[in-house]
């Protein structure tokens, strides 16, 4: 047991595994990984802005026949886009949820299933989405005061989710959990998350293009009223799947590097040394 406590204290935490462990889990376990981030994330994202895009072209309509303005009806906006705000939060939980496990099983040098990892995300979506809130809130708060406080919760609340998925440790023990698993090692978190961000940024803007060149000026002034091109459908579908995958199993490589560097090897390892 020193032994392997020696070998982990010499250890440093690697950017370089996070992103290893990330393309590991997702090149071993592809149909996992890609059909767990299509149905929890890329398919329901597009679907709720379809959704939302159609009720908002709906009550902007019905307020500038009623009134000539939106005034009227702006209370009817709000709610549409608080029910969108919820809903998208819903589904970056159970999307970080079913990837976190899809990760960590590859830690452990095995591969989860589709079964395993959505009963992983149903146990804690509840107390995940809570949790995911607060910390929108919380960083929303940060931000607003002049930026810096809000990334550096965002940088040290950082592996909350995945600290929820794995070890149940309630919506405030992951805030802590996470806030002493990132100690010592937030700048290299902070450019993590920044690679990851541009990445999301460069995915995204390449998707936009995509669609431009697909449907046209006219089609995208179409997407606005609800009505979503098969073209255009096709590329956000692929672009959000992407996205999810990536954002999900890097953020759950990062909380398995931090644990690993922190304590030592995965549950299972420690399991065999300590059994």
């Amino acid at each position: 047991m020193a032994t392997v406590a020696q070998v982990f204290e010499d250890r440093k935490m690697s950017m370089g595994r996070v992103f290893e462990r990330a393309f590991a889990t997702i090149t071993h376990n592809p149909l996992v990984t890609l059909g767990l981030a299509f149905l929890f994330g890329g398919a329901p994202s597009l679907l709720s802005t379809y959704l939302t895009n159609m009720v908002r072209a709906d009550v902007t309509r019905k307020s500038v026949e009623a009134t000539g303005s939106f005034s009227r009806f702006g209370y009817e906006m709000i709610g549409v886009t608080l029910f969108s705000w919820a809903l998208g939060i819903l589904i970056a939980a159970l999307t970080q949820a079913v990837l976190t496990r899809a990760t960590t099983a590859e830690s452990d040098g095995r591969k989860a299933g589709f079964g395993e990892c959505i009963a992983a995300a149903f146990r804690v979506v509840f107390p995940l989405a809570a949790l995911m809130i607060l910390l929108v809130l919380a960083v929303m708060l940060g931000l607003v005061l002049l930026i810096v406080p809000g990334v550096i919760l965002y940088v040290m609340w950082s592996v909350a989710s995945p600290a929820l998925v794995e070890e149940h440790s309630g919506v405030f023990g992951s805030f802590r959990r996470s806030q002493e698993l990132t100690k010592g090692a937030r700048w290299k978190v902070f450019g993590l998350l920044l690679v990851v961000l541009v990445t999301a940024w460069i995915l995204e803007a390449a998707a936009g293009f995509a669609a431009i060149a697909l449907v046209g000026l006219d089609g995208m002034r179409t997407i606005a009223t609800g009505q979503l091109p098969i073209a255009y459908t096709i590329v956000m579908l692929v672009i959000s799947t992407l996205t999810n995958v990536f954002w999900g199993t890097v953020q759950a490589s990062t909380y398995v590097e931090l644990r690993q560097w922190k304590e030592g090897g995965s549950t299972e390892q420690l399991a065999e040394v300590f059994g």
